[in-house]
């Protein structure tokens, strides 16, 4: 089992890249299938999600499909979790996924 060590801490691969990037393909062709005929915003939530966003981003086929980054604090105590529909840009999209 290969082991990664960052900082001071130490981590075992339990899945690996080509488990991950298969799956990634699997999610990316559900929804090229499912949003075919709409104009998708996907909204990534910083910075977990960043890395897992493009991966996904990069095999989406859908025409005008677009991808808006958004930074919240996980420290301030809302629940349940809510997006500030403000934040958003102005668009006429009826599709929205979070990515997170």
């Amino acid at each position: 089992m290969e082991k990664v060590t960052v900082l001071d801490k130490t981590f075992r691969l339990s899945i690996s890249e080509e488990e991950i990037q298969k799956r990634v393909s699997e999610i990316a062709a559900q929804m090229n299938e499912d949003l075919k005929d709409k104009s998708p915003l996907f909204v990534c939530i910083l910075n977990g999600a960043f890395m897992f966003a493009s991966d996904v981003f990069k095999k989406i086929t859908v025409p005008n499909a677009s991808i808006t980054f958004f930074r919240l604090s996980s420290y301030t105590p809302v629940l349940p979790f809510k997006i500030p529909l403000s934040r958003l840009r102005r668009t006429n999209r009826k599709k929205l996924r979070l990515l997170r």
